[in-house]
């Protein structure tokens, strides 16, 4: 059985779906790279960058801290570069980009943490994130191989739906609850 990235069947709204279309974002951007099969030590080959892995994260809430975190497993090889893309919450739209070398001392043995607000040592690695975000909106993953036959709607529109209805729920829920706190 082929799998489902080799059939175009690849579900936009799983993690290797949705990693593979940050890579098609990330191979657009750059222009003059090819990617690489699934399962390759790199995710793209740039002819000005060289070896690229292409990482993503949406933003997470700890207290009064935001902050992205990009996974790397600790067998894995290192690239020229890291290109992370750092998500809002709904991982509807692309709010940050770092271009980091990959043998930066910033990159733990797990991957790196990024403050939103009060991370300096990373702030030479910053990109200006407008074309990655544009890039990744316009997108139409059913022209992608990994997506063509895929019915899923495009991966951001569901993903916002579903945090909506998330956040909607919980409205409700909370004003049911103080209802009934009320009345007793």
């Amino acid at each position: 059985m082929k799998p489902k990235s080799k059939t175009g069947e690849l579900d936009p709204d799983s993690l290797v779906g949705f990693a593979t279309i940050t890579e098609y974002t990330v191979l657009k951007v750059l222009g003059d790279a090819t990617k690489e099969k699934y399962g390759a030590p790199y995710d793209l080959i740039s002819s000005s960058l060289g070896t690229i892995n292409v990482k993503y994260s949406i933003i997470h809430v700890d207290r009064n801290k935001r902050y992205w975190f990009f996974s790397k497993p600790r067998s894995s090889k290192i690239p020229d570069y890291y290109i992370c893309l750092g998500f809002d919450e709904f991982q509807t739209e692309i709010i940050r980009v770092w271009l980091i070398p990959g043998n930066s001392k910033e990159i733990a043995k797990d991957g790196i943490s990024i403050s939103e607000n009060k991370d300096e040592r990373l702030k030479r690695y910053f990109v200006n994130p407008k074309i990655y975000n544009k890039t990744f909106q316009k997108m139409d993953i059913k022209k992608l191989p990994d997506f063509c036959n895929t019915t899923k709607p495009k991966v951001s529109e569901s993903r916002y739906e579903r945090k909506q209805w998330e956040l909607e729920a919980n409205i409700f829920n909370f004003m049911d609850w103080n209802e009934k706190l009320i009345q007793n």
